[in-house]
């Protein structure tokens, strides 16, 4: 879903407001049971304003609940690019006399006519988790992790905090829990793009060879758990201009990866030693950073030796190792 940038449970005493990582518009969020609070009526708004604004591309999402039945419109939920002074998106579940009615998406905590941008009316329960993206122009809402509402287009807000609003005309009584605040900035996407064609062409190469890719995608999943913090994500992304120039070295020599099939056939026979060489590289991961970093003329080793030296082989019979004819 992206980089999980803040997250706040709200598990602490009692208190008129959230804390210092917190700053309230309008009216103070507090918390009462360890939850996020609103018990006095009118509305409430606050921003988490701890560290960095996070990018523009974000999300953010909150379990949400209303409780009492006095005859009122209470609204809760998550906003995102909020302003100063409330100015944002809003994901609003929205309880008449303490009944379920819709979920709206909004600007500006105001679900009436001129920044109403979608209603949903389905099913949603008390306690469900509610959420709200937007990625670039596109917005939307999910309840539970599945989408509700959108892709929304609007152009109104570009940037600013993730946060919460509660709102509630009564006596009743309306909570969030379990606060999130997501980076969901394609970034993958951004690097590849411009190399798009060569992408195009590596996965011809894929698809040409799929049984073994097959294969060595199951080792990969094999050690799901190696993988589940995205430490070599990360550090791909934070070498971007290197992995990028790597990918076009590949590609211009593609004839060569066509030449060393038996190779590939080789390394997924041997894929319990490519387990162990998995397990290596995650285990020296922030070690093998220094290796991005080296220069990337180093690509030109796929290029075999002149003089007709196509393929590899094994060192010596019954070795391990591999080098150049």
């Amino acid at each position: 879903m992206g980089t999980l940038l803040a997250s706040d449970n709200f598990d602490r005493a009692d208190s008129p407001d959230l804390g210092a990582n917190w700053s309230n518009d309008l009216r103070a969020v507090g918390i009462v049971s360890n939850k996020a609070c609103r018990a006095t009526a009118h509305a409430a708004r606050t921003r988490y304003t701890a560290g960095a604004q996070p990018p523009d591309d974000q999300r953010s999402g909150a379990l949400v609940s209303q409780s009492g039945g006095a005859a009122a419109i209470d609204n809760v939920g998550p906003v995102i690019r909020m302003a100063a002074g409330g100015a944002g998106y809003y994901a609003l579940a929205s309880f008449s006399a303490g009944v379920y009615a819709a979920v709206y998406l909004c600007k500006d905590n105001d679900p009436s006519a001129g920044n109403l941008l979608a209603t949903y009316s389905g099913a949603f329960t008390k306690g469900d988790r509610l959420e709200i993206q937007a990625i670039g122009t596109q917005l939307n809402v999910y309840r539970n992790g599945s989408l509700i509402l959108g892709p929304i287009t609007d152009a109104a807000y570009t940037s600013g905090r993730c946060g919460l609003s509660l709102w509630l005309q009564n006596t009743n009584t309306v909570t969030a829990d379990d606060w999130e605040q997501w980076d969901v900035g394609l970034k993958t996407f951004d690097g590849l793009i411009p190399h798009l064609a060569s992408a195009e062409k590596f996965l011809d190469v894929l698809v040409a060879h799929q049984a073994k890719v097959e294969l060595l995608i199951d080792q990969i999943l094999n050690h799901e758990g190696l993988l589940a913090d995205w430490l070599m994500i990360d550090q791909l992304l934070a070498h971007e201009v290197i992995t990028q120039t790597l990918f076009d070295g590949v590609i211009a020599h593609q004839s060569n990866l066509n030449i060393a099939n038996v190779a590939f056939d080789q390394a997924i026979a041997h894929y319990s030693k490519l387990n162990l060489l998995l397990d290596g590289v995650i285990a020296h991961q922030a070690g093998s950073v220094k290796a991005w970093t080296q220069e990337v003329a180093l690509v030109d080793d796929w290029v075999k030796d002149a003089g007709g030296a196509d393929s590899w082989t094994k060192e010596a019979a019954g070795t391990d190792t591999w080098s150049k004819d």
